[in-house]
């Protein structure tokens, strides 16, 4: 007879089991809740990211909202610059030089200048206005005789302009000869006519056109 003492247990359902039988039972549950708390832990894992991810999408939508409002800025910026550069356009053509001499002046011509070149970046810091210039031969009239000019000196080139309103042949011809002097005189390197009006009358515009001047 075997003198091995066996432990025994009573088990409601199916009799005695060993405690060898039980180890193995707690073992399988110890898998299960391992297994259990892999499973939560991948579960959460994907929850985070998910979190992530909706939060990145966020950003990302937060940071379209952002740009879109930049872009509406820079809009009526741009539109509030193109109405400042019309009411200079109707101060500086319609109304002549007018106006307070000065900055103003400077400003009001620089906002004209762009509307009619479309060139954004032009300011009063490129503007030289009613400069003098005298006529030492008697050139375009008596000797000794002043004139003024206004220069704009823009990348490189130098424009030479004249602001009327509707201007006539004569008008033309005198700013011609005017700005003939003005680039002798001064030496101008890559120098340009411009003539800015209101109203391009046919003939005007082909005779400038002729003489090289640009009508804007």
């Amino acid at each position: 007879m075997n003198n091995k003492k066996v432990i025994e247990y009573k088990d409601k359902s199916n009799g005695y089991v060993t405690k060898g039988d039980l180890a193995e039972a707690l073992i399988k549950i110890d898998k299960r809740f391992e297994l259990l708390q892999q499973d939560m832990d991948k579960r959460f894992e994907e929850v985070d990211k998910r979190f992530v991810l909706m939060q990145q999408d966020m950003d990302k939508r937060f940071e379209q909202v952002d740009k879109r409002f930049e872009q509406v800025d820079k809009r009526f910026d741009i539109l509030t610059k193109k109405i400042d550069d019309s009411i200079s356009w109707t101060q500086a053509v319609v109304g002549g030089f007018q106006m307070k001499a000065g900055r103003n002046l400077e400003d009001t011509i620089a906002g004209t200048i762009r509307l009619a070149m479309g060139i954004t970046d032009i300011d009063a810091s490129n503007l030289k206005l009613r400069q003098k210039i005298i006529d030492t031969g008697g050139e375009i009239g008596p000797k000794g005789r002043r004139y003024e000019f206004d220069i704009l000196l823009y990348n490189g080139t130098s424009y030479v302009f004249e602001i009327k309103s509707t201007p006539d042949v004569e008008n033309i011809e005198r700013f011609l000869d005017k700005y003939k002097m003005v680039v002798k005189k001064l030496r101008l390197r890559k120098p340009k006519a411009v003539m800015i009006t209101l109203v391009k009358d046919p003939y005007i515009t082909q005779l400038c056109k002729r003489r090289n001047i640009l009508l804007v």
